[in-house]
Formats: C-alpha cells, structure tokens, sequence
C-alpha cells in the first residue's frame, strides 16, 4: 500500500496543475453563473457552488483511493467492471421513472433523494478500460473483420442503452473511441469515409424539402448524397488502385440507369423514382467491389464498398433517424444549427444569448460577477452546458483564449503520456481518455458558440454537475496512475 501512494511522487505534474486549475475556475465560474440574491457564501451547500466543492472534495478522495490500487488491477477488472456496469445502464430508465420520472426529458438520471446520480458519465470511464483491455490483448490487430467488431461492441453497446435513456448527447461521445482505433492500426481511410457519411447525412437533411426538377418524392439533397457517394467510389478507386476498368464498369453502370429511367419515365410513363435507381446502382458497385476485394485480396476494395453501402443506406435512414430517433427540442435545435429553420424565441435561443454574452466580454471581459447576461439569468443552463459563454462575458477574450490553452496543455500531455507507455493497455486507456476530452470540448465549445447543434454535452472539469466531475477525474487518476508505472522503473 505504501508503495502505490509513492507513486504520487512520480505523478506527471503539469497534467495534475492543469486539472487543478480548471476545477477551480470551474467552481468559481459556476458561482458567477448560479449566485442568487439570497446566497450569502461560495459554500452554501444548498446552491450549485456548494454542492460543487462537495463534488470536487468527493473526486479528490476517489483520486487518492485511485491512487492506492495496483496498476495491474486495471486492466485484470476492466471486463469484470463493464458487464455490471451495462446492466446499471440497462435499468437506469425503469428506476429512474420509478423514482420520479425524467429529468428536463431524460431518463439518464438515477434520484436518490438527497443525491441524483447520472450512471452514463461513470460509464464512460469502465468503457475506455474494457476497450483498452480489448485492443491490448495477445496478438490482437485492427486487421480482421472480427477483431474489429469485438472492439466496436464494446462502446456501441452503452452507445444504445443511453440512447434508449433519451441521452443522445452523451450517447455520441462513445464515437471518440475511433481515434483510439486509428491510433491502433485503423486505415485512415476508414476515419474519412466516415468523416464523409457524416457531412452526407447532413447535406440530406439540410435540403430535404427541397424537391429534385421538380419531382414529388426526390429531395434535392439525397440526389446529390447519392451521387457524391458514386464519385467517391470512383476517386478511391483511381487513387489507391489507378483501376481503370473497374472505373469504366461503374461509370457505363450510372449510364445505363439513367437511359433506365429515362426509358421508364418519359417513355413508356410509368411514376418511377429517380432515388431508387441510383441508390440500386451505389449498392450494386459496392456490392463489386466487394468481390474484387476477395478476387485480389484488396482490403482496400473491401473498405470503399463498405463506405458505399452504409452511406447509402444512411442517406435513406437520416429522415426516419431524425423524426423517429431524436426528440423534438432535440429536432429543432438541429435544424436551427443548419439554418432550417429561425427560433429565436425558442430551439435558438440559448444560442443567440450566448452570443451576445461572449460578445458583450470584449477583450478582457466584465469582470468577475459583474457579467449582464450572466447575473440577470439570460442564458439558461448557464452553470453547466454553457458556462464557456460566462467565461467569455466575465473574463474577456483574453479569458477564454487561457481556457482553450488549458485545455489543449491538458490534451497535449494526455498524448505525451499516451506516447510513452511501454504497456500497450496504458497507451489504449490513454487515447481513449484523450478522444473523451477532444470530443466533449469541441462539441461544447462549438455549441456555445453557435457552429454545433445544442445536444447537452458539458465542458470537462469545469461544467456543473458531480457525476460528470467523478467521471473526469476517475478517467485522468487512473491515467497518472498507469503513467508512474513508466516513472517508477527510473528510481
């Protein structure tokens, strides 16, 4: 025991400051963000200040209970802790509408009376030590359809049952574990394709009332989708492979379809849809593609069909995924973000006041408390989502730079820890840690700022709320924990 806490000595310690740092501005900016006219102290534990240090005090504890444990512990419970901890994820919607029913409409939060709990952030961190446990395992590599699918269920699984919680935003933070994938051998083709499914699914709904010449049932957008995944195809193909007859093949294909619907259309008249006939001809190439993989053992072929096919079928699910999936807020922040729609009153308003508060800052800000739009309650949820934007107001431009400058230092030494482990679990759980991070800044930051929909994701360490701060600092203790193993062989 005594030697585990010795390892504190060794702890990397610009990573600790940093963490320190932002938990501490964190709490003095929901203060700001919260303060009432009747709160006489930053400890009243009644207000979110307080109930805050008792957060953060709770973190420091668990840290240092951390601490204590073996670093071969880790990774020997990683599996043993993440089948309970599906479970909890399973049952949490029940209990929590058992117990009082949703929260702002969600089911993610488990009430306990004197304490609300949220299982999805602690999910977080007993999934990056099961897939870390995963990707480090004897002779497992990114190269086999099968290693990658035992990877991907691993955090598509709690993906689904928060999803089921009505908790998308946090359910989407599951995705960061593909950097950790790349890092591990993923093409980086495989990251672009997807990256391109993504902007597709957008451009589809973006012009989803729009109808194609005039054609009921032919949205400008999913004509485009369609076609912009078959010239995809075709660049691929040309760039890794200068293939030039499969080329032909599928270029002669498209000609074909179209005389097809001409054919079908005009000249024989009969109500066919334009949509059907190119989506038939995207999964027909890729459908070839995929026998070209195995006839000449391109991997390469394999990955373009897979991009073919799956943002071909996405293009058709976005509309289903929007209407049936998401909520309505949800819907309409969305369509607020893409320009569909003015709300200014309503999905857009939170967004609009932010803006004017983080314009209001100037450069070096209104100071500590003396924020308008923060005292006077302008932008809801001001203490947790988008406390970035009381950042801004308070402390200036100036202000918000040092924050983003903290959070790329955090980042930063995450990867250069990341970088040198000699245990490839310590480097998985590391970059695993790493993609959490990136992705719930960019997303919260994007959305304060107004260039990403508003789906609930908080800023790390520096939002409201105790799950969320036990989460983040379980994840960053085991990560300086695993690093004094490298640390401890030097004395």
């Amino acid at each position: 025991m005594a030697s585990e806490f010795n390892a504190i000595k060794h702890v990397d310690k610009p990573l600790l400051v940093i963490y320190l740092v932002l938990v501490a501005f964190g709490w003095l900016n929901i203060y700001s963000a919260s303060v009432t006219e009747t709160q006489v102290s930053f400890y009243e534990f009644s207000s979110y200040s307080g109930k805050q240090l008792i957060w953060i005090a709770a973190s420091l504890l668990i840290a240092i209970v951390i601490f204590s444990i073996k670093n071969n512990v880790f990774s020997q419970l990683a599996y043993v802790s993440y089948w309970p901890m599906m479970v909890l994820l399973a049952v949490t919607m029940p209990i929590a509408m058992l117990l009082g029913g949703d929260t702002k409409g969600s089911y993610s939060w488990i009430n306990l009376g004197f304490i609300k709990i949220q299982p999805a952030e602690f999910a977080k961190y007993f999934v990056t030590l099961a897939v870390a446990k995963c990707m480090s395992e004897y002779s497992f590599q990114l190269k086999g359809v099968k290693n990658y699918l035992k990877a991907i269920f691993l955090f598509i699984l709690p993906m689904g049952l928060i999803i089921m919680e009505k908790e998308t935003g946090t359910a989407l933070v599951y995705l960061s574990f593909i950097l950790l994938m790349y890092r591990e051998g993923m093409p980086g083709l495989v990251l672009l394709l997807a990256f391109l499914a993504i902007v597709l699914s957008v451009l589809v709904l973006r012009f989803s009332s729009v109808m194609f010449c005039s054609m009921e049932g032919v949205p400008v957008g999913l004509v485009v989708a369609l076609l912009v995944v078959l010239v995809v195809e075709l660049l691929f193909i040309l760039y890794y492979y200068y293939n030039w007859w499969s080329v032909l093949y599928i270029v002669s294909a498209f000609v074909l379809t179209v005389i097809a619907f001409v054919v079908f259309r005009v000249i024989l008249g009969f109500n066919v849809n334009l949509i059907y006939f190119l989506a038939g001809l995207n999964i027909a190439s890729g459908l070839y593609l995929i026998v070209m993989s195995f006839l000449r053992w391109r991997i390469g072929y394999f990955w373009i069909a897979v991009f073919v096919i799956v943002a071909t079928v996405s293009t058709f699910s976005v509309g289903y995924a929007f209407d049936n999936v998401l909520e309505p807020h949800q819907q309409n922040r969305i369509m607020v973000a893409l320009g569909m729609v003015d709300d200014p009153h309503g999905a857009g308003y939170n967004t609009i006041q932010s803006k004017i508060a983080i314009g209001s800052g100037g450069l070096f800000g209104k100071g500590f408390m003396n924020g308008t739009q923060t005292r006077l309650k302008y932008v809801p949820e001001q203490h947790t989502d988008f406390i970035f934007c009381t950042v801004a107001e308070e402390w200036g431009f100036m202000g918000a730079l040092v924050v983003i400058g903290l959070y790329f230092g955090l980042m930063y030494r995450i990867l250069v820890i990341a970088e040198r482990q000699e245990y490839k679990f310590s480097r998985c759980y590391a970059y695993g840690v790493l993609g959490i991070i990136l992705f719930h800044f960019i997303i919260n930051v994007g959305m304060v700022i107004g260039l990403m929909p508003v789906i609930g994701i908080p800023l790390p360490l520096v939002s409201y709320g105790g799950s969320g701060m036990l989460g983040f600092t379980m994840l960053l203790a085991t990560l300086l924990k695993l690093d004094t193993q490298r640390e401890e062989r030097l004395f």
